[in-house]
């Protein structure tokens, strides 16, 4: 086989074992005995390396900086070039995506605190104070069947304890009296990650976050 018909598409082919049996042998056997096309396997092996890293969610330092150099110093073909814009793309893309997803998440997380917290103000306007716990908050709502209606609205579930449960099924957590809202209560979900950071951090407050 000779060097000027072992081209990029058949050596990417061959990465790919996507050739016939009989041309895989004959690439192999090539790469064996000629060293500038083991050098171009080698590069395109690399290429393919650096395009899968870009799958990252967040983007290391100065990626696009390293990206570019990167382009000018190896003076990449037009088909490379193709494949880096490509790459970006999707990155970007896949990126927006994962933003708009966890905002999404965060809307609805926030709708479910807020329906929460107005079904134990209704509650209190039934019974005449506010629950002193969580499970305690559960048993006045279900008393109370304007309360029990925002329950239904955010499909709320409660634990084998009937502490009920936020977005990411982990129980809120409910203070009374309140120490942010004086004279109410405090009621928060420990957001995401599941850890109860004091109200910092990615928990969703029913209180103005200083």
């Amino acid at each position: 086989m000779e060097c000027t018909t072992s081209t990029d598409d058949k050596l990417c082919a061959y990465l790919f074992e996507s050739l016939e049996n009989g041309e895989m042998a004959a690439i192999r056997k090539h790469l064996a005995e000629c060293d500038r096309c083991r050098k171009r396997l080698d590069a395109i092996r690399k290429r393919m390396s650096f395009l899968d890293a870009w799958r990252a969610i967040e983007p290391p330092e100065e990626f696009s900086a390293k990206v570019f150099e990167r382009v000018k110093r190896q003076r990449r073909t037009a088909r490379a070039l193709f494949f880096a814009a490509g790459a970006l793309f999707l990155f970007f893309s896949g990126f927006l995506i994962f933003l708009a997803h966890n905002m999404a998440i965060d809307r609805l997380a926030k709708r479910r605190l807020v329906l929460l917290d107005k079904a134990i103000q209704c509650s209190r306007n039934e019974h005449g104070t506010y629950p002193a716990s969580l499970d305690e908050a559960w048993r006045f709502i279900l008393a109370c069947p304007a309360a029990k209606h925002y329950l239904d609205l955010g499909k709320f579930e409660v634990d084998a304890s009937e502490r009920i449960l936020d977005f990411w099924g982990n129980p809120y957590v409910y203070v009374c009296p309140g120490v942010h809202n004086r004279g109410l209560f405090d009621l928060y979900s420990t957001g995401s990650n599941g850890r109860n950071d004091k109200g910092q951090q990615d928990d969703i407050l029913n209180w103005e976050r200083d």
